[in-house]
């Protein structure tokens, strides 16, 4: 098995073409089965995970409650606050295997600069992934490519 650093661009397409392959019934089935793939396929990946950002109105049950906790009665979190929501996730730690036993990551509402920065695997996360945190005080598009 290659290490994603030695990956050629025929090693990705093929990992592509196997998951465009696999009709899914939901998006959560669809990250998790990409996640174990991803993980699957490369030797120096030890935890992969797929997020999404919902508004917290359109969370399940589950995870509005989960990030109602988090937050601790905080009155920021509003029907339509963004929630960054673990929808796949796959390590070599069994424990990594399921997302609804994650203990911290299910679902993080995105309140503001420091909230977020309060929980560093996710503001670690977004930095390297370059997103404008800073737009979420103003309510701006969080993308920044």
């Amino acid at each position: 098995m290659k290490s994603l650093a030695s990956a050629t661009w025929q090693d990705i397409n093929a990992l592509r073409e196997r998951l465009v392959a696999i009709e899914r019934a939901s998006v959560e089935e669809s990250a998790q089965a990409f996640i174990e793939d991803f993980v699957g396929s490369f030797s120096s990946i030890v935890l992969g995970r797929a997020f999404l950002v919902l508004p917290f109105e359109k969370l399940p049950a589950r995870e509005r409650a989960f990030a109602t906790e988090l937050v601790k009665g905080d009155a920021r979190l509003r029907p339509s606050t963004r929630v960054l929501t673990l929808m796949g996730t796959h390590g070599s730690d069994p424990t990594w295997r399921s997302r609804t036993k994650s203990l911290g990551h299910l679902a993080i509402p995105l309140l503001d600069q420091s909230f977020v920065s309060g929980i560093p695997m996710i503001a670690s996360l977004l930095a390297s992934l370059e997103v404008d945190l800073s737009a979420l005080e103003s309510g701006r598009s969080i993308a920044t490519r």
